[in-house]
C-alpha cells in the first residue's frame, strides 16, 4: 500500500502479473514444441548478431564467446523437440515447413555474407574477421544444418497437422493460460471467443459504412477480394512499399503530440525484413536501445510487391510504431524525465 501511485507500484504490479501468468503457462510445455517461423531462435538470433557490440578487444572476445555457444544451444533445442515428440507435443506441420525454408535461406550465402557474420562485418579487425568467418563456417552453419536436417528428416512427418493447441496434451488448459498471459484476465476461452464475435460484428458495420462511402458498394466481401487481387491496388516495387510505410510513420510521428501528453525521445526507423524470412513475415518491431544508442526498428516485408495490396501496410505501420509498439515500449523503457512531457 505504501507504493500506491508511485512508479514502483506499477512496476510491482506488472512483474507480479508476468510471473503469475508465467507459472500458469507452464502447462503448455512450450520448450517441447518450440518451432516458430515468427519468434523462433532462427529469427531472433540473426537479429541479435546485427546489434552485437563490437569495436574493442574485450567486446570482440565477448562476441566470439557468445557465438561459440550457439551450436550447443541448437543441440539442446533438437533434444527438447525429440522429447516433445515422445510426450505427444509438436509444432504444426505447416509451421515446420516454413522454418525449414528459413534455414535453407540462412545457409545459402557464404560465411562472410551470413546473417550471423554481422559482428565481423561491422568491425575493423582483420583477425576478428578471420576468426568469426571460421566460426560461422565450422560451427554455426553446421549447427544450422543439423537443426534443418532434423526438422526435415525426422520432425516434419511427425508434426501435428492440426493448428489448434487443443491437439496437444493439456491443450485446453494451455489455451486458457495463454488467454491469461496475453490479456491479463483469467476468463473462460468461450467468453473471449464470444467477445471476439461481437467485436467483429461491430467492425463489419464500420467496414460497411466505409465501403459505401469510399467505394460505392455494399458488398464488403467482394470489395475485400478486389483489394487483394486488383492490380490497381498493388505495389510495383519494393521501394514503393518502403516509401508508403515511411509516409505512414512520418504522419503518425507528426500527429503524436496532438494525442499524447508523453511522447518518446527514441526515434524509429524502417528496414525490410531480412531476405531469409521475408516470405513468412509481414511486419514486426524491435525496441530501441535503453541507452539511446540504437533507434527502434520497424521491419516490413517487401516480398513480391506486385502481390501486396495497399490496403494493409499502413495499418501495420501504425500498429508496430505509432500509436502502437514503438510509442508503448519506448515510453515504458525510457527513464522518467528522459521522454518528452507535453
Amino acid at each position: 500500500d505504501s507504493l500506491l501511485g508511485r512508479p514502483e507500484w506499477a512496476l510491482y504490479g506488472s512483474m507480479k502479473e508476468q510471473f503469475e501468468a508465467g507459472v500458469q503457462n507452464r502447462v503448455c510445455r512450450d520448450e517441447l514444441w518450440g518451432v516458430d517461423q515468427m519468434g523462433g531462435w532462427q529469427t531472433s538470433l540473426p537479429y541479435l548478431a546485427t546489434i552485437q557490440p563490437i569495436g574493442s578487444d574485450s567486446l570482440r572476445a565477448e562476441a566470439l564467446a557468445r557465438w561459440r555457444q550457439l551450436p550447443r544451444y541448437v543441440d539442446v533445442e533438437i533434444e527438447n523437440l525429440r522429447e516433445g515428440l515422445r510426450q505427444g507435443y509438436s509444432a504444426p506441420r505447416g509451421t515446420v515447413s516454413l522454418v525449414i525454408g528459413q534455414l535453407d535461406r540462412l545457409l545459402e550465402p557464404p560465411p562472410e555474407r551470413s546473417e550471423f557474420y554481422s559482428p565481423a562485418a561491422r568491425d575493423s579487425s582483420p583477425a576478428f574477421a578471420a576468426a568469426f568467418k571460421a566460426l560461422v563456417a565450422d560451427s554455426i552453419n553446421p549447427a544450422l544444418m543439423r537443426y534443418r536436417d532434423f526438422l526435415r528428416e525426422t520432425y516434419l512427418s511427425a508434426a501435428r497437422e492440426a493448428l489448434a493447441v487443443s491437439a496437444l496434451p493439456n491443450g485446453a488448459a494451455c489455451y486458457r493460460a495463454s488467454v491469461r498471459g496475453w490479456s491479463t484476465v483469467d476468463i473462460a476461452p468461450a467468453s473471449l471467443y464470444n467477445l471476439g464475435l461481437a467485436q467483429m460484428a461491430l467492425i463489419q458495420q464500420e467496414m460497411q459504412v466505409i465501403a459505401e462511402r469510399s467505394f460505392g458498394t455494399s458488398d464488403v466481401p467482394a470489395l475485400l477480394h478486389q483489394l487483394k487481387v486488383d492490380p490497381k491496388f498493388m505495389f510495383k516495387t519494393r521501394a514503393e512499399i518502403m516509401a508508403f510505410s515511411q509516409d505512414a510513420v512520418d504522419r503518425a510521428w507528426a500527429a503524436m503530440p496532438l494525442w499524447f501528453g508523453v511522447v518518446p525521445k527514441a526515434r524509429v526507423t524502417i528496414e525490410p525484413v531480412p531476405t531469409f524470412r521475408e516470405t513468412s513475415a509481414v511486419g514486426e518491431y524491435s525496441a530501441a536501445a535503453e541507452d539511446g544508442s540504437r533507434p527502434g526498428v520497424f521491419f516490413i516485408s517487401t516480398y513480391h510487391p506486385d502481390q501486396r495490396s495497399r490496403a494493409g501496410p499502413q495499418a501495420v505501420a501504425f500498429h508496430e510504431t505509432i500509436p502502437g509498439h514503438h510509442l508503448q515500449i519506448s515510453i515504458a523503457r525510457e527513464p522518467q524525465g528522459q521522454n518528452h512531457q507535453l
